[in-house]
């Protein structure tokens, strides 16, 4: 875990102002909003001007650059290491959910995804999403084996603080909803009742003690939240409103099948973080993750393969009922991408374990060349493609951050 942890820091490190190479306004703005935290102290819970987002990454900005330099190093490095702290988290929830072949295969994957390395890059909060999303599922995992009042409250006060991560983060709160409603029908029962109650009472204090200023600043008829909800609301476009039931199965429809193709096919160029220049998925990402999500479907019963088809199923929608954004608002599938990923050469694995040397042997050299082609695949596409891409070049403005740094570093007298 050490060795796959120490890669993702080289991949989410290396050369970090050149893949991508600039600096654009967005990213800017976090180092600001970092030093209005560091100058001031708290800033509240959600940041409105200019064009809102949850705060809590300025605050985790903040207290990297305090150490390293609020400069556009320092800046994505509070990306980096954000999204390198997330493999051994993911590794640990993964092991809880899963056993420990998938959490090493599906740890590796995480770390080379291309997907997660473009947003571990650049200084925006989106990267903020997958971390916590693993980090609830350790102790709620936790919560569902022991029954441990403890884990539910650590459960929900991690659950509750992903509010201040990103503002998709809501579509994981309903597939955690969903997952503990489920957890009720299945584990608990009527008979059961009066503890499945406490137990998620437990759960609610914590998500409530630590969500409640999000909470109250949402509830507040004058606040700004959902003003940025609805200037992306797919619901709030001219051609939604103007249609009828039928036509709006259509939209959404076809916004669906616009995400998936997105993913797998053409991709979906975006101008405010570059991803969609090509895919996200390559085609062995997507045999491995369909050959799992088969075995995910199939084994649907057990609770963490339910929680995982309930990720699958409900975070998409993010994107699909948004404009724009539909890499970074659907950012919280891709610890379960992984997970999908690694259940088939898990089970190759399982199998192996059981057979003669030899062919333990052949098992382990496969396994370890199906994970070698994806990582490579993953990187390359993201450093020699994705990252140097004219979208890219033309989303970070390199020209423009190249002639601030020169002027920057320029002798004042001069």
């Amino acid at each position: 875990m050490v060795a796959v942890t120490a890669l993702a820091a080289v991949l989410r490190t290396y050369r970090l102002l050149d893949y991508p190479a600039g600096f654009h306004g967005d990213e800017a703005l976090t180092g600001f909003d970092a030093q209005r935290v560091l100058d001031n102290g708290w800033i509240g819970p959600y940041v409105a001007d200019p064009i809102g987002y949850p705060a809590g990454y300025a605050y985790w900005t903040a207290f990297v650059v305090k150490m390293v330099g609020n400069d556009a190093w320092g800046v994505r490095f509070s990306s980096a290491l954000l999204g390198t702290l997330a493999i051994p988290v993911a590794y640990a929830a993964f092991r809880i959910m899963f056993g420990y072949r998938v959490a090493v295969l599906g740890s590796i994957f995480l770390a080379v995804s291309a997907w997660h390395l473009l947003y571990s890059r650049v200084a925006f909060l989106p990267i903020a999403w997958p971390f916590i999303e693993v980090a609830v599922m350790a102790p709620l995992f936790l919560a569902v084996r022991t029954r441990r009042w403890f884990y539910f409250l650590a459960a929900g006060a991690l659950s509750g603080a992903g509010v201040y991560s990103y503002g998709s983060y809501p579509t994981f709160l309903a597939a955690l909803g969903s997952f503990l409603l489920w957890l009720g029908v299945r584990e608990y029962g009527p008979r059961r009742a009066a503890e499945f109650v406490r137990d998620m009472g437990i759960f609610a204090l914590g998500f409530f003690v630590v969500a409640f200023s999000m909470v109250q600043f949402v509830s507040d008829p004058d606040n700004s939240y959902f003003t940025r909800v609805r200037a992306l609301s797919l619901r709030e476009t001219p051609q939604w409103q103007a249609a009828g039931t039928v036509e709006r199965l259509d939209i959404l429809w076809d916004a669906a099948r616009a995400w998936f193709e997105s993913m797998t096919w053409r991709g979906a160029p975006d101008v405010v973080d570059a991803a969609g220049f090509g895919p996200m998925l390559d085609q062995y990402t997507i045999a491995l993750a369909a050959a799992g999500l088969v075995l995910l479907i199939a084994g649907w019963r057990r609770l963490p393969y339910a929680f995982a088809l309930l990720i699958l199923v409900i975070v998409p929608w993010g994107s699909i009922l948004t404009i724009e954004g539909a890499y970074r608002r659907s950012l919280g599938i891709v610890p379960i991408l992984a997970v999908l990923m690694a259940l088939p050469l898990a089970r190759v694995w399982e199998w192996a374990d059981t057979q003669a040397a030899a062919r333990r042997t052949v098992a382990a050299a496969a396994i370890a060349g199906v994970v070698a082609l994806v990582g490579a695949v993953n990187v390359s596409y993201f450093f020699d493609r994705l990252a140097v891409s004219p979208l890219a070049h033309f989303v970070y403005v390199d020209d423009l951050a190249a002639a601030a740094r020169y002027i920057d570093e320029t002798d004042p007298d001069y």
